[in-house]
């Protein structure tokens, strides 16, 4: 008995799994425990822990932002990736509240 995580890409392609070890199995024979070893989830909480932000405005604004949050007390890693985008607008039909913004990742080669 044992749990994983499944990490894929935005193609839906499996890129990694990342099988954990159970606390209710001993490490050295597989049979099962009296009393679960609880600190057999320390990698489950560290996986569980990370979190994306998806941010949209201006490059000084989410700079700010994510500079804040990497200080944060309790977050060990941060990172902050950047991708141009262009937003185009364009009416579908006649009316105009069916104009409607649409959002364009610019190739950065």
């Amino acid at each position: 008995m044992s749990r994983g995580v499944r990490l894929f890409n935005g193609k839906n392609e499996q890129q990694i799994t990342v099988l954990l070890p159970s606390p209710f199995l001993d490490r050295e024979t597989d049979k099962i425990l009296r009393k679960p070893d609880w600190s057999r989830l320390y990698l489950w909480d560290q996986l569980r822990a990370m979190e994306v932000s998806v941010l949209r405005g201006k490059t000084e604004e989410v700079e700010r932002f994510a500079d804040h949050v990497i200080a944060e007390r309790g977050v060990r890693h941060g990172r902050l990736v950047m991708v141009d985008v262009e937003e185009e607008k364009h009416a579908h039909g006649v009316a105009p509240e069916h104009r409607h913004l649409h959002v364009h990742v610019r190739d950065a080669g």
